[in-house]
């Protein structure tokens, strides 16, 4: 055979002709080049091609001609007269059979394969969904285990994640995998002949439901079905957070879901959950491209500092402090900073520093705790987590603004982030990794909501801690830089499966509902100078780093 392993994506553009009498606009109906690919298809096979190279899997991409109306669908949509101004009938007839023998062509392109014995193992997945890549994790590779395992010829998932009795072993064919054997060649040929005789309902799926409830030609034993939440998963159903979700393998953007796919980013070897990082500059233009929706919106960018140690060296990092306020300047947004006031702080700021930031350009802004109030027992002391950690949570709570980023004091702004902003500012929280922690506390950009600060304070107060006053739970890399603080509290109020519950009912007491939570490239949103080697992007791509990252950046 031609190679152990291929993936298939099959892109179908419109027939030859259209018959005569119909009126079809064109666009959706054209053939692509790569150039003309909409960004969601484009996104889609970035992403399987990111997947497919990181494993040695064969990724086939192929476009091919729609295929030519059956005669009993000539015969069928001719019945309705020439299209007018005022009727689409017989346009619709056609589109719709268009569409139908789309469907079918994917078992028909399987059947190709098979016959030309091009691989022992054939994937084939619809091109609007995505392969996942978790750590260290070979999805396909994966498939072709279970199907082993289980000693069957097709692995298909069902619509399980719909959350009904009568979607629970109702295949969806979006994802079909296939070992090439006589039994799966004996199959394929026999469904397939069904389209042309009419005798199998309107589209492959429908039949390919029908033929395996029957156990047709020994189905049942050499096709499996598997739960379409970890192999076929729709990504806004049910409600919670596909990404959040450890067990998905497969993330399918069926039907209307497909413009979210616009959104994703492949990311320039710094990691996301999944790879899918958020493309920022797609998200703002949802805000920017919408006559009004971002005129007269306030911004911020803020800086914290606990003022432990004593007036005079503690704001020496010039060069961080010029960043935020140039970046803060350029988008036309305020340059925050968050200290404790003078009955909290350890060493109250002094006059001369108040003036020497506002000199700056700064706002200073004095909040009345470090330490939140009633903190469960299990809660990190003062002796595993720095105090100042938790000045980052008072971020949430600024809602004069519509949106903030915080950044540490050891972050310095190297690129435009306004994008960024009118992201965020579209009731999203952006987060990004390190390279020892699923959450940095280097960055985060917020739209701020007083409800946020609440929830975050009813999770401490109502949560008890399951790993020793640690917040990494359950996380595939165990303990985790800063799992005591505040990042490894945002990673467990907004992104960690284990502590789910608690979260609802944290945002639940406090009246409010969470945000939409992102994830970052962190190679352009949080570069670190150890960085260098695992990412590929140069530094005129990135937004924020660590000085030593991109030194030529920072002035």
């Amino acid at each position: 055979m031609g190679g152990d392993v291929l993936v298939t994506i099959l892109i179908i553009g419109a027939p030859k002709k259209w018959p005569e009498g119909t009126e079809i606009s064109r666009g959706s109906h054209d053939m692509y080049t790569p150039a003309t690919r909409p960004l969601w298809l484009s996104n889609g096979i970035l992403y399987n091609e990111d997947h497919c190279n990181r494993y040695n899997h064969t990724l086939e991409v192929k476009q091919l001609q729609g295929p030519d109306f059956w005669p009993w669908q000539i015969e069928r949509c001719n019945k309705f007269p020439p299209d007018t101004a005022k009727s689409g009938q017989r346009r619709n007839c056609f589109m719709g059979a268009h569409r139908e023998n789309c469907t079918w062509y994917k078992l028909r392109w399987l059947l190709q394969h098979l016959v030309a014995k091009t691989a022992e193992y054939i994937l084939f997945i619809d091109c609007d969904a995505i392969i996942l890549t978790r750590p260290n994790r070979d999805t396909v590779s994966e498939m072709i285990a279970t199907l082993n395992r289980d000693q069957i010829d097709m692995m298909v998932a069902d619509e399980d994640w719909q959350m009904k009795p009568s979607t629970v072993g109702a295949t969806n064919t979006g994802v079909i995998l296939v070992r090439n054997t006589a039994w799966s060649r004996y199959f394929l040929e026999n469904i397939v002949a069904l389209q042309e005789n009419r005798t199998c309902g309107s589209n492959e799926q429908t039949c390919f439901r029908a033929l395996l409830g029957r156990g047709w030609g020994g189905a049942k034993e050499h096709i499996k079905i598997y739960s379409g939440f970890i192999w076929n998963r729709h990504p806004t159903r049910p409600a919670e957070n596909w990404n959040t979700a450890s067990d998905a393998r497969i993330v399918h953007f069926m039907g209307a879901a497909k413009p979210a796919m616009r959104f994703i980013d492949v990311p320039e070897n710094g990691a996301c959950r999944d790879q899918l990082c958020l493309n920022v500059d797609q998200c703002a233009k949802q805000l920017t491209e919408r006559p009004g929706r971002g005129n007269g919106l306030k911004f911020a960018i803020a800086l914290t500092h606990d003022l432990h140690r004593a007036p005079g060296d503690r704001f020496r990092d010039v060069a961080v402090l010029r960043s935020v306020v140039a970046a803060a300047k350029t988008v036309g947004a305020d340059a925050v900073l968050l200290v404790p006031n003078d009955q909290v702080a350890e060493h109250a700021l002094t006059s001369e520093e108040r003036t020497m930031l506002e000199s700056h350009g700064f706002k200073v802004v004095k909040v009345g705790w470090m330490v939140p109030p009633h903190l469960h027992t299990s809660m990190p002391n003062s002796a595993q987590c720095a105090r100042k950690k938790y000045l980052l949570l008072h971020v949430l709570g600024m809602e004069e603004y519509a949106a903030v980023i915080a950044i540490d004091g050891n972050v310095a702004i190297v690129g435009d982030a306004k994008a960024a902003l009118q992201c965020a500012a579209q009731r999203k929280l952006l987060t990004v990794q390190s390279t020892a922690s699923p959450l940095s506390g280097g960055f985060l950009a917020v739209a701020p909501q007083k409800g946020l600060v609440q929830a975050a304070l009813a999770f401490l107060a109502d949560t008890e801690l399951k790993n020793q006053s640690s917040w990494s739970g359950a996380h595939a890399n165990g303990q985790f830089t800063s799992a005591q603080c505040s990042a490894g509290m945002l990673w467990a109020l907004f992104h960690e499966e284990e502590y789910a519950q608690q979260a609802r009912a944290a945002f639940e007491k406090a009246g409010v509902q969470p945000p939409v939570v992102h994830e970052l490239d962190r190679c352009l949103w949080g570069r670190q100078s150890r960085d260098d080697v695992g990412c590929s992007a140069s530094c005129d791509k990135v937004r924020f780093a660590h000085p030593a990252a991109c030194p030529s950046k920072v002035t």
